[in-house]
């Protein structure tokens, strides 16, 4: 009898977790699971449990947003459609007013079937399903073309178009997606941006950076935070810079070619600059252990490491977008025992903090998780106070591989006079490396410790 009350006394933090779990639904998605006060293992699986429904919650909310954007988009074109049609047989017309009531109506189906491709597109992207036929492309002459291609538009607005290439930059690519890709962007700044817009193509470090600039207001940090997100929008200078899929197809091609998309600091008066960074002749993305982001700009440092990890991409994407998990996995954890942790923001994802202070090896800093597409990204900004005040970007990319996942842990900051100075004796990779894979393998063990 008295192990029977033992035994159920100890399982009923669990059953008030599986009765208020019974009770969530897709109407009260916001509802978490009530954790239990003291600090042992049903702690932390509430915990987990926890995070699991806010990327679910947020997933789900990103979902309805994204039906009613795409509701709205397409009511329009229906409703001048179902507009002109009705004009036409209000009374009888002419060959002439028949026929331009026919032309307006066929561009309304256009605009139509543009989106609904666009949405298959971005569906098949998501999947993994987007085919692409590669052949060596000319940068420089595709950037021409598309010069060539807007200029009149662009002399309408009293704009120029300019264009700036290395010789003979080549990239392995499917042309057709890559010039969309690129043509979005001039589309997008011929939109939103102003004066002059330049096209570039350079090659570094075995990888081909192509970017689009023009000289308008540029965008705030927090727009470029959701900038590839379809039918986002930022109001600048009192117009929206992307309310539609544009950019969204842009990141959705990019990926599909192994490359990375992303919005720059404008420098000399440059407003936006968006730079597409694909994978050139001389980079071997299958190198482990070496360096393969994107090159940055003059002035800053990049560390990558990877592995494989027999695990689903979910698992280890929940290990790392709730800073609760690090305790499990990352290699600064164990610096100082008596470390102290504080968190603030939500439980995961967007917006989560994690805030330590510990002795001189372990240091002072704040970590922010400041974007997420689920599961395969976690982006972080990394302020370290103490010993040594600097700022960096986290990006982990987790990629299905196989029956388990290839991941990618990387960080990128600017160069201050004291790392400078430690370059001459060695470098950040070898200082910041060896931790990196020190973690990776920790990572590895807790995440293929649980079968997916």
């Amino acid at each position: 009898m008295m192990g029977y009350l033992v035994a159920g006394s100890a399982l009923a933090p669990i059953e008030r977790m599986r009765r208020h779990a019974s009770t969530i639904s897709s109407k009260s998605s916001a509802d978490r699971l009530p954790v239990p006060a003291a600090q042992d293992e049903l702690r932390r699986l509430g915990r987990t449990l926890n995070a699991m429904l806010d990327r679910l919650d947020a997933g789900l909310r990103r979902e309805r947003r994204f039906v009613a954007e795409a509701s709205h988009e397409l009511r329009t074109p229906l409703a001048l459609l179902r507009m002109e049609l009705d004009l036409a047989l209000t009374r009888p017309r002419d060959a002439a007013e028949l026929r331009a009531a026919l032309d307006s109506a066929s561009e309304e189906v256009d605009r139509l079937t543009r989106l609904a491709e666009d949405l298959l597109l971005l569906a098949a992207g998501d999947d993994g399903r987007l085919e692409l036929a590669e052949v060596d492309v000319d940068t420089g002459d595709l950037l021409r073309e598309l010069a060539d291609r807007f200029t009149a538009r662009a002399s309408a607005q009293d704009r120029r178009i300019q264009v700036t290439s290395d010789l003979a930059v080549l990239v392995r690519a499917d042309r057709m997606h890559l010039e969309r890709a690129v043509s979005n962007l001039v589309d997008n700044a011929l939109r939103h941006g102003g004066g002059d817009i330049r096209l570039s193509a350079e090659e570094a470090d075995g990888w081909v950076v192509l970017r689009v600039s023009d000289r308008g207001a540029g965008v705030d940090v927090d727009f470029r935070r959701r900038a590839f997100d379809p039918f986002s929008g930022a109001v600048e200078a009192g117009s929206a810079r992307s309310q539609g899929l544009g950019l969204a197809i842009v990141q959705t091609m990019v990926r599909a070619h192994r490359g990375t998309v992303s919005i720059e600091d404008g420098t000399g008066g440059e407003g936006m600059v968006v730079a597409i960074s694909l994978p050139g002749p001389g980079c071997s993305l299958a190198e482990p252990g070496g360096t393969t982001l994107p090159p940055m700009p003059d002035g800053t440092y990049t560390v990558e490491r990877r592995t494989h990890i027999d695990a689903p991409p979910w698992r280890v994407y929940e290990q790392i977008v709730d800073f609760h998990n690090w305790t499990h996995w990352s290699p600064w954890e164990d610096l100082d025992p008596d470390m102290q942790r504080t968190y603030a923001g939500p439980g995961s994802g967007p917006g989560a903090v994690y805030r330590w202070s510990g002795n001189r090896r372990a240091g002072r800093g704040t970590m922010e998780i400041t974007h997420v597409s689920e599961p395969s990204t976690v982006e972080i900004d990394l302020a370290f106070e103490k010993p040594l005040k600097s700022r960096s970007r986290t990006t982990f990319s987790i990629d299905a591989d196989g029956n388990g996942s290839g991941v990618i842990w990387s960080m990128t900051g600017p160069k201050t006079a004291m790392t400078k100075v430690m370059g001459v004796f060695t470098s950040m990779d070898k200082l910041i490396g060896p931790d990196f894979e020190k973690g990776l393998a920790r990572l590895r063990a807790v995440a293929e410790e649980f079968p997916g």
